[in-house]
């Protein structure tokens, strides 16, 4: 089949349109309605590619013919041309979605196998989905690999959980915040673990400095002064000494 330009006048583009139609009708026939079985998938890759081909040839030409006379191209040429790309990309479209829609169906298998090859290693410690990889259901993935990694990652988490046990302290909280994570980083899990240690120890210091009494400075007593009136008798000498000894006292004395 080849697209042939009859024709090229002023403000006209001419074209074998007619007998590209027709052709196309008959060909494409056995595309509308096509059915995409497990089986065939080959196959329908392969008329799929041959009708990409076909598109391709006509939207150059039609860019092609485009360029050479824009402005009469535009008015009749390029929905000519448009219906032809509609009529071949319809039914790359019907069996575009056969394809997908049987991939889809083997991306559910194979995941329903994942699953229960999961099941069989009974790690019953976490689910299915918290192991499970989109890259698992990619054809080139085989089970026996997708097997290896699952071992891989219940001797990871095995391991990651010994550790923890050997922190010491909060043990069952830290698992579950491990277990519950979605990177399973034992590093980053006890490094968390450790500067809140430092937070509570830094917090029950504190407090214990505040629950500790404080020393109260009790006020001096200030005793009430007295007036007492005494006659003493006495040498000078000794009388000397009692008003030296009051005055060490502080005692104000004086002559009556």
């Amino acid at each position: 089949m080849e697209l042939k330009i009859i024709k090229l006048e002023q403000g006209v583009t001419i074209f074998n349109y007619e007998e590209l139609k027709a052709e196309l009708e008959v060909s494409l026939q056995k595309y509308r309605g096509y059915v995409v079985n497990a089986a065939e998938i080959a196959i329908a890759k392969t008329d799929r590619a041959g009708l990409n081909k076909l598109l391709k040839a006509v939207a150059d030409k039609r860019k092609e013919t485009k360029n050479v006379i824009l402005a009469q191209f535009s008015e009749v040429a390029e929905p000519q041309f448009k219906e032809l790309e509609k009529m071949i990309n319809d039914c790359i479209v019907g069996i575009d979605d056969g394809i997908k829609a049987n991939e889809e169906i083997e991306k559910a298998e194979k995941r329903e196998n994942t699953l229960k090859l999961w099941q069989t290693l009974d790690f019953n410690i976490l689910p299915f989905e918290a192991v499970f990889v989109d890259q698992w259901l990619n054809k080139t993935y085989s089970m026996a690999k997708i097997k290896d990694d699952m071992t891989a990652f219940i001797e990871k988490v095995n391991n990651d959980l010994k550790l923890i046990e050997q922190f010491g302290e909060n043990i069952d909280t830290l698992k579950a915040r491990y277990l519950n994570s979605k990177d399973f980083d034992v590093t980053r899990i006890i490094s968390e673990a450790n500067e809140e240690k430092k937070v509570l120890e830094a917090l029950v210091k504190e407090s214990k400095s505040k629950e500790q009494p404080k020393q109260v400075n009790q006020p001096e007593t200030v005793e009430k002064q007295l007036l007492l009136r005494f006659e003493v008798k006495g040498t000078r000498t000794q009388l000397q000494q009692i008003i030296d000894f009051m005055k060490s006292l502080g005692v104000h004395a004086k002559n009556l």
